[in-house]
């Protein structure tokens, strides 16, 4: 289904809604929905994708003046704004740039809340029956057969095999999806569709080619992009998109497992079952969502060495309850800054440039840091530590 931003108010939670600026912008088409707190991180939003916020510091005008311009650029669908926490009504500087530019600016009363809101949306994109779901049998067991070796015939799968072995600027990749319930409810098949889609949205884009397919209650996708671009770029842009995913389905537990980076075909079995040690070591550990390559492997498997999983909380909270706890009272994103720097090694130019922050704004946030909690970004064990304690909430929070 087409779904535009004027279709919005024709939703029965959002009758009270409306369109406050860049009305002429109505027309966009949304193709997904993103939620946003702190508008500090940009890379994650793709084109004809709604943002939806709070608004938490959008007074501040000399911070925020070119929100819109950025946003416009990123090819984003518009913007709903729900006043009322942080803010008590849109300012008038983003209200005149989203007209100059024909940016829809939708505001959101503030009793309707954002996953009923996102839930509400991504119905209306999926345009799905529970009983009507076969996006992963169009293959009809193409890649099951290659991972068993059988010989390859079919139109698709010779482009896979030319992908592997002829395009030698290109690294292919298997991805295994696992989607459950995490108190062993049931799950809607709409629900598994619209988050499949958000995925299929994201591989499509940096991929010439995705397929994919379900084996044995798993979702599994080939894919394969430029082997000059980074696999940790890959991991962490999913990553991103799983926690957003998790926050709106927050019931299912989304295991995401990617194979090492290969180029012939003859590894593609191999990297397969890489791919299901991966899942299996989550399921185990009890992750309830994540994405995690085989390069993590021996990470995994320590975490899980450390006997039950109360013991790995209380490393985890001793290290980061300081950080966390000044973000909850002050409504900050200092975790969200520290791993971006702790993602780029350290590398400022590299992490600013990602939070779309000057590199003194993040020296000055990372000084900032190093007041509330113990961390030292000039020491290699205190980054080493973090970056641990990090990796172990973001697989269970």
């Amino acid at each position: 289904m087409t779904l535009h931003v004027k279709d919005l108010l024709q939703l029965d939670l959002l009758k009270e809604a409306e369109i406050v600026a860049g009305k002429n912008g109505a027309n966009n088409e949304i193709v997904w929905v993103n939620m946003m707190e702190i508008l500090d991180q940009f890379d994650s939003l793709q084109k004809s994708e709604l943002l939806l916020t709070t608004g938490y510091g959008l007074n501040n005008k000399e911070q925020y003046k070119d929100l819109i311009v950025n946003l416009y650029k990123k090819g984003l669908a518009g913007i709903a704004i729900q006043p009322g926490y942080y803010i008590n009504e849109i300012p008038e500087y983003l209200i005149e740039c989203a007209d100059r530019y024909d940016f829809p600016i939708i505001k959101i009363p503030k009793k309707v809340t954002f996953s009923h809101v996102t839930r509400a949306i991504l119905k209306e994109l999926g345009n799905t029956n529970d009983d009507d779901f076969d996006t992963f049998d169009n293959n009809k067991n193409l890649l099951e057969e290659i991972f068993n070796g059988k010989e390859i015939s079919r139109t698709s799968g010779i482009y896979i095999k030319t992908v592997m072995e002829d395009e030698k600027n290109y690294d292919s990749f298997i991805m295994v999806i696992a989607i459950s319930h995490i108190q062993d409810g049931i799950i809607l098949q709409s629900d598994i569709k619209i988050i499949l889609d958000k995925i299929l949205l994201y591989l499509n884009k940096i991929s010439p080619k995705v397929y994919e397919e379900k084996i044995n209650n798993k979702y599994v996708f080939f894919f394969a992009i430029e082997n000059d671009k980074l696999s940790q770029d890959l991991v962490f842009n999913l990553s991103k998109i799983m926690t957003n995913l998790s926050k709106i389905y927050l019931s299912l537990s989304i295991r995401t497992s990617i194979s090492n980076p290969f180029t012939k075909i003859d590894d593609i079995s191999k990297v397969y079952e890489n791919a299901l040690i991966i899942q299996k070591i989550m399921e185990k550990i009890q992750v309830k969502k994540g994405i995690f390559s085989y390069y993590d492997i021996d990470l995994l498997q320590y975490i899980y060495s450390q006997g039950s999983k109360e013991n790995v909380f209380f490393y985890m909270n001793n290290i980061l309850k300081p950080l966390l706890d000044y973000d909850k009272v002050n409504n900050s994103n200092f975790l969200n800054i520290l791993k971006y720097f702790l993602l780029y090694n350290g590398n400022m130019s590299k992490a600013a440039e990602n939070l779309y922050i000057h590199r003194h704004t993040l020296r000055s946030r990372l000084e900032k840091i190093r007041e509330i909690c113990d961390f030292d970004p000039e020491s290699f064990n205190s980054r080493l530590k973090y970056m641990l304690a990090i990796f172990i909430y973001d697989l269970y929070y």
